[in-house]
């Protein structure tokens, strides 16, 4: 089997595979790293004092609040997490281990190598489980002393008056945390406390549940339902507890009066989950189908019943991929019980609840909720008062809107509670804006204005003295990339006292300029910074755009640097009336200042400077020429308006040409093109709908494109050609004549296309066979065939062609005539690639990696691969990127030498011109590198 001929890329190799370095290759250091990595995390330390940050490299920095400068770093801490009093520091490492360290000094360990952490609701005491799934008690106040050990769980009360400890013979005992020593009592195997923590009910060892008082004295057994006992369940205002069967029984014990209710609440495996009302005088069960009914305690009667739209299926049709696509459906008391709120959610369409009433099941109000970005469940004020989404604050009794975000431009997509419970900062990837409501006098109270972030905002925090709102820019979201960018924000006045930058992403766009002196990389913000590759130093950084950069060219042979903001996204602005995007900049690298301001009517999709570096030519959905010299926009026809495709533009002919495409084919791929002569004015186009990008050489006027017309009996090949001459009934403004179309060729089944470079000549890959056809102006003739053939690859310059025959056999041969120049050694090819200049050939096969020198067709380097190597090959500039297993292990070689000249996380995603440097984003951590001082 030969592999699809479209080599993978080195650089999406990168991105798709965990790299791995190869034991042989000697790592370089790079000549310039920038940037530390994109958080992950971000928290503050209690006292507010500093923050902590945690990129995804798995590095800790700690800043100070007050002058922004680093405290301290740590390396591989995938996780922080600080005790309730700041003391203790939980540091986790990128194997998953979690170390205890003093918060004062980062450097002291305290204990280490714990599986699981966590500490009492009052944070006196810290609970540490091992690997092998032992849990020991300690101190916070003296977390190096094991107070108890050797325990398979501990459990805390829910006021942490009392803890659970369990052996892993299934025995529990109950402790005082005040003397955690001394077992209170011992010989039952669970224990449910009641929400006021006066109440327990133990289930003993004889099967009988026994209710207890707060000091765990027995009260007296409680009653049982005639079933298998599924659930204890205590009401929410400790006055009961519930009792639940298997055979659909609750029963229902009233502590203060021993009495008992019992009833049956049908179809329980469908309706499987229960919940109070606040008041404990009614529950609703629920179905994952979004029903519900509402229940009275006590009589156990079914008030209303609540169907949603949606079909029920059993788990096990569900399971074997029967039912449709569900909704996700979100329900909850209202803060009286007097209404049940319901949301459903699509996921990506956000979320549309109403609130019913409980007595009745009859709808109240309804209103739309959050997106998919940001929650999963309802979002209840500290006090509970209101329900907060996306569209504004909601009355939690009655769903009426109390405040309406969209008013003020705050769709509060993403939400934080103050400490003190009094603002709500809301943020959203709509807005420009974090805002701050005052949940006092229910009004907006500040606006943090211009967030560099945007796009990409969604982790608030406020420090725990509720002073100060700290803003990140978090994951990425739609063509969107995380800023990396902390700002810390005044809450009283909405005043930005300072930010922390060092995490800003770099690399999203990166070129060399043309003679390889300089790199340019930018970053999330929007600006772009220019490194000396000989020194590695940053020369300038240019700033001036409100948003990251989408598109950027150097000039050729030049100093100026061309970039755009206009980015295509469903998220943030229109995609004509972008933040700057109707504008393109011209940088003077040498300086570092602007000069000049290209000004567009909408976003601008694509730019591109001819081969000398005099004209720029920009697109926004119209061509647009810019004479460098001064700046001054050219007349260039505009034969239509194109649609919002993605666009790229290619000056084929000095001065002359430029082909402009858009991917608007819906039944045939390929672009269409449209020509200019910009001197003159005159244009041709669009040819529509062709199969590969055109190849203009204006000497002989060659093929424009090449196309397949299949019906059911088959497959001819199309061509469309320029004529030389000029139809005296062609009206339009043309110095190129019209276009030719012609058919030729029929073929049994949809035959492989392969064309020439220029574009001249065209293979024809069919049923085993090759035919190799050179086209004309008004027809095309056959040069030569070749029978058995399973995969072939034309050189660069087209003079040479590679053929893989089913037998094993592989030959180049010259292209023209099909005489074979080589035979190469039969072997099970699984790929074959040309490099750019045609020189070497590299052959995939099961055992090895082997280049060919074209010119002798010897064997000019050879890998050996393991038999188990999932292996691909691609060529970068004038390396071989050999990938092997999976994950990927990638080496870079010159085949000339055959030295590895960079391996593993060390693979770059941009080589320079001459292949003397590289350029790579690892995270958020730009590098380049000198291919120089190669290991063999």
């Amino acid at each position: 089997m030969i592999r699809d001929q479209m080599a993978v890329s080195a650089g999406a190799v990168l991105l798709c595979c965990s790299i791995l370095a190869p034991a042989h290759s000697q790592p370089q250091e790079p000549l310039l790293t920038y940037g530390r990595g994109t958080p992950k995390q971000v928290q503050w330390e209690p006292s507010s004092q500093s923050v902590l940050v945690v990129t995804h490299d798995n590095m800790l920095w700690q800043y100070n609040i007050a002058t922004f400068e680093v405290i301290t770093t740590r390396l591989d801490v995938s996780e922080v997490q600080y005790s309730p009093d700041g003391t203790l520091l939980l540091t986790r490492t990128e194997d998953g281990a979690w170390v205890l360290r003093s918060s004062a000094s980062l450097d002291v360990v305290l204990s280490e190598r714990f599986s699981q952490v966590f500490f009492s609701s009052d944070g006196a005491w810290l609970v540490t489980s091992t690997a092998d799934g032992s849990s020991d008690l300690r101190a916070t106040a003296n977390p190096e002393i094991v107070v108890l050990s050797d325990f398979s769980a501990i459990v805390f009360s829910p006021d942490g008056a009392w803890l659970v400890t369990s052996t892993a013979d299934g025995s529990s005992d109950l402790r005082a945390t005040a003397n955690p020593e001394v077992v209170v009592l011992s010989d039952f195997s669970a224990i449910v406390f009641s929400p006021d923590a006066q109440f327990m009910v133990t289930q003993e060892d004889d099967g009988e549940y026994m209710l207890r008082r707060r000091d765990a004295a027995p009260l007296h057994a409680l009653p049982r339902p005639e079933s298998d006992i599924t659930g204890i369940v205590w009401l929410p205002d400790s006055s009961a507890v519930a009792m639940l069967g298997s055979a659909d029984e609750i029963l229902i014990y009233d502590i203060a009066t021993r009495q008992t209710r019992a009833f049956v609440t049908p179809d329980r495996a469908r309706y499987n989950s229960l919940y109070w009302s606040p008041d404990a005088r009614l529950f609703f069960d629920q179905d994952y189908a979004g029903s519900f009914r509402v229940w009275d305690v006590s009589d156990g009667r079914m008030i209303a019943e609540i169907p949603s739209e949606e079909p029920y299926l059993p788990p096990e049709e569900r399971l074997q991929g029967v039912s449709a696509y569900y909704p996700i459906w979100f329900l909850s008391w209202s803060t009286d019980g007097s209404h049940v709120f319901r949301c459903k959610s699509y996921g990506d369409l956000g979320l549309i609840c109403s609130a019913y009433d409980a007595l009745t099941g009859i709808p109240g109000a309804q209103f739309s909720g959050d997106s998919l970005w940001q929650r999963t469940a309802f979002d209840f004020t500290p006090d509970r008062r209101y329900l907060a989404l996306s569209r504004g604050l909601f009355d939690a009794n009655t769903g009426a809107v109390v405040a309406d975000f969209s008013e003020t431009n705050q769709d509060g997509t993403f939400r934080a509670w103050s400490s003190n419970n009094r603002f709500m900062a809301t943020a959203s990837i709509f807005s420009q804006q974090i805002a701050l409501f005052d949940l006092q006098s229910m009004q907006p109270h500040a606006v943090l204005n211009e967030t560099p972030f945007r796009y990409a905002l969604d982790s608030l925090a406020w420090s725990p003295d509720s002073r100060y709102v700290l803003a990140w820019g978090g994951r990425a979201t739609n063509e969107s990339i995380p800023s990396g960018l902390i700002t810390i924000w005044d809450a009283e006045t909405g005043a930005e006292l300072g930010s922390i930058t060092d995490h800003i992403v770099f690399g999203h766009q990166i070129a060399f300029s043309s003679d390889d002196s300089y790199v340019a990389a930018t970053d999330a913000l929007g600006r772009i910074a220019i490194f000396d590759t000989a020194s590695g130093d940053m020369m300038h950084m240019l700033s001036g755009a409100s948003e990251r950069i989408t598109t950027m060219q150097w000039q050729p042979g030049g100093h100026l640097l061309a970039a755009a903001t206009g980015r295509v996204s469903g998220i943030g602005y229109p995609h004509t009336v972008p933040v700057d995007g109707t504008l393109v900049r011209i940088w003077d690298t040498r300086t570092g200042n602007v000069v000049a301001l290209l000004e567009h009517d909408i976003r601008v999709r694509a730019l591109a400077w001819n081969p000398a570096g005099t004209l720029l030519a920009t697109d926004d959905e119209e061509l647009h020429v810019w004479s460098v010299a001064s700046w001054a926009e050219l007349p260039v026809p505009q034969i239509i308006a194109s649609p919002p495709y993605p666009v790229t533009l290619e000056w084929v002919m000095e001065g002359q040409f430029i082909s402009r495409a858009q991917n608007n084919c819906s039944h045939s791929p390929g672009p269409s093109i449209f020509l200019y002569n910009v001197e003159s004015g005159a244009s041709i186009g669009p040819i529509v709908c062709i199969d590969q990008p055109p190849i203009w050489i204006p000497e002989i006027n060659t093929t424009l494109a090449s196309g397949r017309l299949c019906e059911d009996s088959g497959c001819t090949l199309a061509v469309s050609a320029i004529s030389p001459e000029v139809d005296p009934g062609y009206t339009g403004d043309s110095l190129f004549g019209f276009p030719v179309t012609y058919t030729f060729g029929a073929y049994g089944q949809r035959p492989e296309l392969l064309r020439s470079p220029d574009g001249q000549s065209l293979l024809a890959l069919s049923e085993g066979a090759a035919d190799m056809w050179l086209l004309g102006l008004e027809n095309a003739s056959l040069q030569w065939t070749t029978e058995n053939v399973v995969s072939v690859a034309l050189s660069s310059d087209g003079r040479r062609i590679v053929l893989a025959y089913g037998d094993g056999r592989v030959t180049i041969a010259d292209s023209t005539t099909g005489d074979i120049l080589f035979a190469l050694p039969d072997s099970d090819v699984l790929q074959m690639l040309w490099r750019g200049d045609g020189a070497y050939l590299a052959l995939l096969q099961r055992d090895a990696v082997v280049v060919i020198d074209a010119s002798s067709g010897a064997e000019q380097l050879r890998v050996p691969l393991e038999e188990t190597a999932n292996a691909s090959i691609a060529w970068q500039n004038r390396y071989l990127f050999v990938c092997t297993d999976l994950p990927c292990q990638p080496v870079l070689r010159d085949v000339e030498t055959g030295h590895v000249v960079l391996a593993a996380d060390q693979l770059p995603a941009t080589l320079s011109h001459d292949g003397r440097l590289a350029a790579e984003l690892n995270g958020s951590i730009f590098r380049v590198w000198r291919l120089t001082g190669a290991q063999p």
